[in-house]
């Protein structure tokens, strides 16, 4: 999700983007597909008040509660990600200080009629997010490759 969203958000016309992951493989995938900027937030901290607009796309508690901490003064923070047991602990006092604006996006209903659009003019690009094809008939071996190589898979297709 967060490789389709920082190409939308490019293809709008949204300025640098920095994607953030513990995997090395997405995060080279993301630089691929046009990322400015990786982090390992492994190796490295994630800047406090260095991003105008931060969108989460985990969905996990931390990187929630993370992403206010990320967003400079008046900035946005997006919650695309569902964090797994649908409470987050946050520091209220810093999301009220900076004057942030909270934005969700569910269910993507409004966005097909642009998605089919940026695929067909090229501004997205699915082809570097697919890392294996598999004919129909081939269904349980595609199932069984991306859960055997979680580590390298974006995406695995199954054609009709």
């Amino acid at each position: 999700i967060g490789l389709l969203v920082s190409q939308v958000f490019k293809a709008m016309g949204g300025g640098r983007v920095t994607c953030v992951d513990v995997s090395e493989f997405k995060l080279d995938k993301a630089k691929e597909l046009g990322a400015d900027c990786v982090i390992d937030s492994r190796k490295s901290e994630v800047e406090s008040n260095s991003a105008d607009i931060v969108f989460e796309t985990a969905g996990l508690p931390a990187t929630t509660a993370q992403m206010f901490s990320i967003a400079r003064k008046g900035g946005t923070a997006i919650q695309v990600g569902w964090p797994a047991g649908n409470l987050v602990t946050m520091n209220i006092a810093e999301f009220i200080d900076k004057e942030l604006t909270y934005k969700s996006v569910n269910r993507y209903a409004n966005a097909f009629p642009a998605a089919i659009q940026y695929l067909t003019d090229g501004r997205i690009n699915v082809d570097g997010m697919i890392s294996r094809s598999f004919p129909f008939e081939q269904t349980g071996e595609a199932f069984k490759y991306a859960h055997d190589n979680k580590e390298n898979v974006v995406k695995v297709v199954i054609l009709n």
